[in-house]
């Protein structure tokens, strides 16, 4: 199962319509329809049940629902923790001053600024001359 697969179906499940499904996906609705039939095919059981109120989820479907949900939203969550440690690993400050200005206001701003922002990493903190 790929994402884009598990995606798809949580979107056809939701929207409780194959047209509908593909217009928010953005793809042609013949297209999602054998996708829908190839995964059902490997799987070896039927997701959907069409009826007079559209498509609803079988047994095998809601199982298969609760799972993408729960893999995209880990998904989800991997990928916003990993953007957020790159953002913290990219947080760099360089700083360079006299030693008479570094003397009169950097040792009393650095204590202050690690204590506002931890992440943030000084490098090059130099004392020209």
């Amino acid at each position: 199962m790929t994402d884009k697969e598990l995606i798809y179906i949580k979107t056809i499940a939701d929207e409780k319509n194959l047209t509908r499904a593909a217009e928010v996906l953005h793809i042609a609705q013949p297209s999602l329809t054998q996708l829908l039939h190839r995964i059902e095919e490997r799987l070896g059981a039927a997701l959907f049940v069409r009826d007079k109120k559209g498509m609803t989820l079988t047994p095998a479907g809601q199982l298969y629902y609760a799972m993408a949900r729960d893999v995209l939203g880990s998904r989800q969550a991997f990928l916003d923790k990993l953007a957020q440690l790159k953002l913290e690993e990219n947080q760099k400050l360089n700083i360079s001053a006299s030693w008479y200005n570094t003397l009169l206001i950097l040792n009393k701003v650095i204590p202050v600024f690690r204590e506002k922002f931890p992440t943030v990493k000084l490098t090059n903190v130099l004392r020209i001359l």
